[in-house]
């Protein structure tokens, strides 16, 4: 199901049985959160949330079984409850059998697709993914962002503000409200208000380690490691955007390397031109083989945490200080 017909059923009332909304882009995750309970109200006897250890197979299949209180239905929303990352056959067993009076949502960020419950969730409701919107999307819902309180900013300074703060709809939304107040009475957002005010987004953050890790410094790869700790980043998180990133610039560096110029390579890679723009920047620095080493190497160690063999910040760790990480430069 597309994010526009789950705006639709959330218009007119129209559900389907259940929703798994799953994805890296909290921010939309945690607007339909909020859209699904203004219809059943936050204080409602029939409105229900589990989170993460709350949200048991059994808690969640008995919160499903409770009868709305005078109405039709009753929402039980789950929230990061892991299971869609390992066995849940009991409740996947369960899904086809949901009362018609339960209306049941899931909000994941993580998901297995070839899991029983993933495919017991796609079969009798609907998966929408909530991922990061394309550029032109994010520009437009920035501007729009800005205008609902009066502030207009020029699509360069707005390309600015964005390179330096990241794609992620979480985040931005923080550093809109921050440049707004700092804005207080004027209206034009400028390129010394971006630099004054907007913060090094994560993924900035991300880069700067993979380049301190070619360039054979490695105290200062772990002291950037540690600001994202201190900023409440998990290490599982902070694993997942490093390999995502070698991946990214391995995929930048190979149409470059093909005589690609930027524009086009945006649209094959499916990235922001203002990302890609950056990615070639950095893949100066690296060499193509050794990019395809170090996301194989990035891609073993994120498995490595996700079977248990390995901690999450261990896995990091051997990722930002392995020395054949510091051998990449050409």
């Amino acid at each position: 199901m597309s994010t526009a017909e789950l705006e639709s059923a959330l218009k007119s009332g129209a559900f389907s049985r259940a929703y798994l909304l799953c994805g890296e882009e909290s921010y939309l995750r945690r607007n339909y959160k909020a859209r699904f309970f203004s219809r059943f109200g936050t204080d409602s006897m029939n409105a229900s949330l589990l989170q993460e250890e709350a949200a048991s197979e059994d808690n969640i299949i008995a919160a499903a079984d409770t009868l709305p209180f005078f109405a039709e239905r009753r929402l039980v929303f789950v929230e990061e409850s892991g299971l869609f990352q390992r066995s849940a056959d009991k409740l996947a067993d369960y899904i086809p059998a949901l009362p018609e009076s339960t209306l049941l949502v899931f909000s994941e960020r993580a998901v297995d697709k070839r899991g029983r419950l993933y495919k017991a969730l796609q079969k009798h409701g609907a998966v929408v993914e909530c991922e990061h919107p394309s550029e032109r999307d994010l520009k437009i819902w920035a501007a729009r962002y800005l205008l609902r309180s009066g502030k207009k900013i020029q699509e360069s300074v707005l390309e600015r503000f964005l390179s330096q703060v990241g794609g992620d709809m979480e985040a931005l939304s923080g550093e809109l409200e921050k440049l707004i107040a700092y804005l207080g009475e004027r209206e034009v957002v400028t390129r010394e208000d971006v630099a004054a005010i907007a913060s090094v987004s994560v993924e900035n953050r991300i880069f700067d380690m993979i380049a301190a890790s070619c360039e054979r410094k490695t105290a200062q790869a772990l002291a950037l490691y540690s600001d994202l700790l201190s900023l409440k980043e998990s290490p599982g998180r902070i694993l997942s955007m490093l390999s995502r990133q070698y991946r990214q610039l391995r995929l930048v560096k190979a149409f470059a390397a093909e005589g690609k110029r930027e524009k086009e390579i945006a649209e094959l890679s499916a990235q922001p031109q203002w990302l890609v723009r950056k990615l070639l920047q950095m893949g100066r620095q690296l060499s193509l083989g050794g990019l395809v080493a170090a996301e194989r190497r990035a891609a073993g160690l994120e498995t490595a945490y996700k079977s248990g063999r390995l901690s999450d910040q261990l896995a990091v760790e051997l990722l930002l200080c392995g020395g054949d990480l510091t051998d990449y430069c050409p």
